[in-house]
């Protein structure tokens, strides 16, 4: 489960982490697209197939590329991502994996 920033349209970067094919449902596999990882977003879980231009390591410092001002809700919804994110690095770290 690589952690990696994700950018969609219409949002900034967003925190995410990418799905093995063993976890991936019907309705993922049937959506996949040629030369695109699939990943889960944080925050509110949902998913999408990203081009490998779109995606960047998870930036441990909390900044992301091309990060522009947001709206209240954008923002605060942000945060929470990358908070769920740094904890279940933290918590891999922890435990050696």
């Amino acid at each position: 489960f690589a952690k990696v920033a994700g950018a969609k349209e219409g949002y900034p970067w967003w925190p995410a982490q990418v799905l093995p094919q063993e976890l991936m449902s019907k309705d993922m596999s049937t959506a996949r697209k040629r030369g695109h990882t699939l990943v889960s977003y944080f925050g509110d879980g949902t998913w999408d197939w990203v081009a490998s231009n779109q995606l960047c390591p998870f930036p441990s410092s909390g900044k992301q590329p091309g990060r522009s001002k947001l709206d209240k809700r954008t923002a605060r919804d942000l945060s929470r991502a990358v908070k769920q994110a740094q904890l279940l690095l933290e918590y891999r770290a922890d435990r050696g994996g």
